[in-house]
C-alpha cells in the first residue's frame, strides 16, 4: 500500500486547468465564428438571388418595350412612313433586349444554385424565394436608423467570435507559459 500527496507543485495544476478552460473557450468561439460565416454566406447568396430575380423582371420589361418598338417600326415601314434603317435598328434593339433577358435568366439560375449550395442542398434544387419586405416608410428618420446601425455594429464587434477565439488562445498560451515556469520550480510531495 502506497500513499502519495503533492503538497506544492509551483502552480502547474492551476495553470493546466486554466489553459484547458481557455482552449475550450477558444474552440467554442471558433465554432461560433464558423457558424456566423456560413450564415453570412447564405444571407449574401439570398440577397444576390433576390437581386438577380429583380434584374430578370427588369430585363423582361425592357424586352417587351423593345418588341413593341420593333412592331411599331415594322408597321411604319409597311405603311411607307418608316425607313428600313429604323426597322433594322429596332430589330437590333429587340435582339439585344432578348439577349439581356436570357443573360439575366442565367445569372438568376446561378444565384439560386449558389443559394442552394450555401444552404447545403444540391445546386440543382428548385428554390422559390419569398418576396422581400416592403421598404421602410419615409417618415422614419435617417439619423435614428444610423444610430441603430452604429449600435448593432458596436455590439457585433464586442461579440465577434473570431476575436473571442483569439483572446482565449492568447490566454491559453499565457497559461502554457505558467505551466513551463511551474515545471522549473521545486515541487514538494509527501509519500508514505
Amino acid at each position: 500500500l502506497s500513499l502519495s500527496w503533492l503538497l506544492l507543485d509551483g502552480g502547474q495544476r492551476q495553470a493546466s486547468a486554466q489553459s484547458a478552460r481557455d482552449l475550450l473557450i477558444s474552440a467554442l468561439a471558433t465554432r461560433d465564428a464558423t457558424v456566423q460565416s456560413l450564415f453570412l454566406a447564405a444571407l449574401q447568396a439570398f440577397y444576390n438571388a433576390q437581386a438577380t430575380q429583380a434584374a430578370v423582371l427588369a430585363a423582361q420589361e425592357a424586352e417587351t418595350a423593345a418588341n413593341e418598338s420593333l412592331a411599331a417600326a415594322q408597321l411604319r415601314h409597311e405603311v411607307g412612313v418608316g425607313t428600313p434603317a429604323d426597322r433594322l435598328q429596332a430589330q437590333t434593339a429587340a435582339s439585344q433586349a432578348r439577349l439581356n433577358r436570357q443573360r439575366a435568366d442565367g445569372e438568376a439560375r446561378n444565384a439560386l444554385g449558389s443559394l442552394a449550395a450555401a444552404m447545403g442542398f444540391p445546386a440543382q434544387t428548385a428554390l422559390k424565394l419569398a418576396p422581400l419586405l416592403a421598404p421602410l416608410p419615409a417618415s422614419l428618420q435617417i439619423a435614428q436608423v444610423q444610430q441603430d446601425i452604429d449600435a448593432l455594429i458596436a455590439s457585433a464587434l464586442a461579440q465577434r467570435a473570431d476575436l473571442q477565439a483569439a483572446e482565449a488562445s492568447l490566454r491559453a498560451a499565457e497559461a502554457g507559459v505558467d505551466i513551463v515556469r511551474g515545471q522549473g520550480r521545486p515541487s514538494l510531495s509527501l509519500s508514505a
